[in-house]
């Protein structure tokens, strides 16, 4: 795997020395509020991890259960906007694809107040609200608001698209959910869904035990002339910020791991004050560190693509948020790792008998980006998350083909939509594994 767990001390003669390690569990995902929530926070209760400008975010933690997961988004005025979202435990899965964005917040929100009869932001503050609002939530209770929302929102919403684990993309232009977002505002009452255009003008609005089971929302559902109009009216501009925020990083350009990293933020200035400074790095590999002061150095040891995210704080409370991408290269020398940058994955709509059911990861540091292609036998688009060490698409790992001389690797899993009763899954490994090295020159491994 990406990540593995941290050994301790040796101690054979301690009690500690029988425990198991903890499993580290990766999550990822893209946070937007139609624009991208460029170096945004995105949590669970256990850690916190900064996204990079595209929204996109990885977190590597030890949650041992589901959770609210939520997201700190810095606006241009030095305010802080939370959206939520929620993140499904499983024992055998340790790498998730979790979004958070107004559509997440919303379903949330509607099921919370028919649930709990509370406001998502109520229940939100006291555990026992949470772990009812998620035991509740099933599966098939998410599925069903889902599609409420997919037949209210009329040609806002793209057909069959899930807004909490379908790959987001946050630029209107390419991805059509996020441009609902830039154009629909959501308010949740206790009673009813109200959806606004820009312009703050009321376009529909439906009962929430409407959107929470299998019935009809067509009286209510939002029409094409509303559609349209909403379409044309642009995106408030994001507000000024009085903080100056001056920051210099040494080295500002891609360096091989190790070196040290040095950040000076002293010449930023507010009209209204001193100001503190507190910054968090997110590795390639999903932790977190934290520092406060106007300079800060430390050594920067893991390749990949790590995100340096700068706040600083006035006296009166203002603040500002600034990120920066720092590009550690790998090292000769040491043991390569994967998928820091996510990865390009087969589609579950892509899924034919005929279609290879693939994953790329990239070296992290390194050269090579992994491919989006479209062709007959396969087609990858590009995810925020690492590739799935258990399964895709319902489909099962079947090995992992390293071409360490092209800093990639490709995990390749069962087909399940292919039908073949005589191959066994061992003789299927075997296959691949003989593909990977025959085509390839690769290391075939049966996991990663």
């Amino acid at each position: 795997m990406l990540l593995m767990a941290c050994a301790g001390p040796d101690d054979s003669s301690g009690s500690d020395a029988d425990e198991e390690p903890p499993i580290i569990r990766q999550i990822a995902g893209n946070t937007a509020i139609g624009r991208p929530a460029s170096w945004s926070s995105n949590c669970v209760p256990q850690t916190c991890a900064r996204a990079d400008d595209g929204g996109n975010y990885l977190m590597a933690t030890e949650i041992d259960g589901s959770s609210l997961m939520w997201s700190d988004i810095p606006l241009g005025d030095g305010e802080t906007q939370r959206l939520y979202s929620r993140y499904r435990w499983s024992e055998e899965i340790t790498s998730t694809l979790v979004n958070i964005n107004p559509s997440t917040h919303a379903i949330l929100d509607i099921w919370s107040n028919v649930s709990q009869q509370q406001s998502l932001d109520v229940c939100a503050q006291s555990t026992t609200c949470t772990d009812a609002l998620l035991d509740s939530f099933t599966e098939q209770q998410e599925a069903t608001i889902v599609s409420q929302m997919d037949l209210f929102m009329g040609e806002a919403w793209p057909a069959d698209r899930n807004p909490f684990s379908d790959i987001y993309i946050a630029d209107p232009a390419v991805d059509a959910l996020d441009d609902m977002h830039d154009h629909f505002q959501f308010v949740v009452t206790d009673a009813a869904l109200l959806v606004y255009d820009n312009n703050g003008e009321l376009l529909t609005s439906a009962p929430l035990q409407d959107l929470t089971r299998a019935v009809s929302v067509s009286d209510s559902a939002l029409t094409t002339a509303a559609y349209e109009d909403a379409q044309a009216i642009d995106p408030p501009p994001i507000a000024e910020n009085p903080i100056t925020l001056s920051v210099s990083l040494s080295p500002s350009q891609p360096t091989v791991v190790p070196f040290s990293l040095n950040v000076d933020a002293s010449r930023s200035s507010s009209p209204f004050g001193a100001l503190t400074f507190s910054h968090e790095l997110t590795l390639a590999n999903g932790t977190t560190e934290r520092f406060s002061g106007e300079q800060i150095s430390t050594d920067i040891t893991v390749a990949g693509n790590h995100v340096w995210v700068v706040t600083a704080a006035d006296d009166t409370g203002r603040s500002r948020v600034q990120g920066y991408m720092i590009t550690a290269l790998a090292n000769e020398d040491t043991e390569p790792t994967y998928g820091g940058a996510g990865s390009c994955v087969t589609p579950e709509y892509a899924m034919t008998a005929n279609t290879l059911n693939i994953c790329e990861e990239a070296q992290d540091g390194g050269e090579y980006e992994c491919d989006t292609l479209a062709s007959s036998s396969i087609t990858l688009i590009s995810s925020p998350a690492p590739c799935s060490p258990q399964a895709q698409n319902n489909g099962d790992l079947l090995g992992v083909c390293t071409l360490l001389i092209n800093e990639v690797r490709i995990f390749y899993y069962e087909n399940p939509l292919r039908p073949n009763n005589t191959e066994t899954f061992s003789e299927k490994q075997t296959r691949f594994s003989e593909y990977c090295r025959d085509n390839f020159a690769g290391d075939w491994t049966n996991q990663p």
